[in-house]
């Protein structure tokens, strides 16, 4: 039986935020139940038969096709099914119901501190019950996308057009810089002016929005009048609304061969091939004029402003992960094209990682000979990822697929050897084990390992409460 939309929040579109999640590998029903939701008793008994059906699925797989157990525990999987869809639209119902009663106002409050190598400050958005400020945060982020008709391009697109754009044959200059404090630097009233611009955006969605700002603006330590806060899923949509207008300016210059933005990594690429060129940092200060008109400023110690190769020299920069090397030569022996690398900080926090898995394993923390085991093998192997991104992987291979040369991957591979000889003494048949796992094999062969969602939980959590 379906159920009709209710005022401005149908059904449908809170059944689609709800299975998006959960075929992602959220455990919504988990979540809602332990931080709050607006109806605690359907959603114990949603939980109920998403555990039955998890039981059934195990059983079924242990018996023999078109045998009678395996028939009756097939009808009884989808009569399972049928009842939790359902189950399911009459948890929504209680959300859509108590969403169009209205609410009380929306609330900002810290998190955790997030990121490495410097920690910043994250927020999280706080309605009634944790489950509505879940669902309110998606429907804004829905609006906002749609409204402004936003595309975010993911970092393997940027940098494998930019991969592309850097084996052209022409002459180049290339401006690399990125934002200082970008989300931290925002300024509400110009954000403001082109929220209130487009015509698209709902009444209900823009006083949630003001909302969260009015909230945000009276936590101790932020600026007033300017910052998004991090960690809320409508910032990001917020931050390419504030950015639209200058990635358009800056990509429809007519020398310019590639412009890429990923939050506040920038990257250009200008064709310097024209009888008339700009003087030096024409293009540079081009730049910072724009970015200082939305209040931004850029940080100076990763600016960099180049012409491409020239003769026997070669030009190397960093952006986002990976180090690019451009080279051109008369001489015979250098192969002119570019190279592209791990940066120099995403090897560090690889390493980092590396060490910290042998020093807890060494310092008398409980960790078994199992756990430095598996740890090393997440980091020198990909991750097969579970639920709706069972084809999707993640780890060494698949986050720096572009890698043309492997000097940086080796360096990974001596120092581990150097950690497993620390061990060797100690636990021979330990080091035997770690010898077979490589960061070249993992990555050359594209090697995977599999575990459970709470497994890498528990592995990764080591690394990020050291910043790693």
């Amino acid at each position: 039986m379906s159920v009709k939309p209710v005022g401005a929040f149908a059904l449908v579109s809170l059944r689609k935020i709800w299975d998006e999640r959960t075929r992602s590998g959220v455990d919504l029903t988990s979540k809602f139940l332990r931080l709050g939701s607006v109806d605690d008793k359907t959603l114990t008994e949603v939980q109920h038969l998403q555990l039955l059906g998890r039981s059934l699925r195990l059983e079924i797989k242990r018996l023999q096709k078109n045998q009678q157990p395996y028939i009756h525990l097939r009808q009884q999987e989808r009569r399972n099914k049928e009842e939790l869809s359902k189950a399911i639209d009459h948890y929504l119902v209680a959300v859509q119901t108590r969403l169009n009663q209205g609410i009380d106002p929306l609330r900002v409050e810290k998190g955790p501190m997030v990121g490495s190598p410097t920690a910043k400050q994250s927020f999280v958005l706080m309605a009634e019950t944790y489950d509505l400020s879940v669902f309110i945060a998606r429907i804004v982020n829905a609006e906002l996308r749609s409204a402004f008709s936003l595309y975010s391009r993911s970092r393997h697109e940027i940098t494998s057009a930019l991969v592309q754009t850097l084996r052209g044959n022409w002459n180049m200059r290339i401006v690399r810089t990125d934002i200082q404090s970008f989300y931290e630097s925002v300024e509400h009233k110009g954000l403001f002016a082109k929220l209130d611009g487009n015509r698209k955006l709902s009444p209900v969605t823009r006083n949630w929005i003001r909302q969260m700002f009015d909230s945000y603006s009276t936590i101790p330590g932020v600026a007033a009048g300017r910052g998004l806060p991090r960690g809320i899923g409508m910032s990001a949509a917020l931050s390419e609304i504030y950015m639209k207008a200058f990635d358009q300016t800056i990509a429809s210059d007519t020398d310019c061969v590639f412009y890429g933005r990923y939050v506040d990594d920038i990257v250009v690429v200008y064709s310097t091939s024209t009888a008339s060129r700009p003087k030096e940092n024409y293009r540079l200060n081009y730049l910072k004029s724009a970015l200082e008109s939305l209040r931004l400023t850029q940080t100076t110690d990763t600016t960099k402003n180049d012409e491409g190769p020239k003769d026997s020299n070669s030009f190397r920069f960093n952006y986002l992960g990976y180090e690019f090397k451009l080279v051109s030569s008369k001489e015979p022996q250098v192969i002119p094209g570019v190279s592209v690398d791990l940066s120099p900080e995403r090897f560090r926090k690889i390493r980092k990682r590396l060490d910290l898995s042998f020093d807890l394993y060494r310092s008398g923390i409980p960790i078994s000979a199992i756990q430095l085991e598996r740890r090393i093998r997440l980091l020198t192997r990909n991750q097969k990822l579970h639920g709706a991104k069972s084809r999707v992987y993640s780890g060494l291979k698949s986050a720096n697929p572009l890698l043309t040369t492997n000097k940086q991957i080796r360096s990974l591979d001596n120092h581990l050897i150097k950690k497993i000889r620390g061990i060797a003494v100690n636990d021979p048949d330990l080091a035997t084990r770690l010898e077979k796992l490589t960061f070249e094999s993992g990555y050359q062969r594209s090697l995977t390992t599999h575990f459970s969602t709470r497994e890498l939980a528990e592995l990764t959590s080591a690394w990020r409460n050291q910043g790693a």
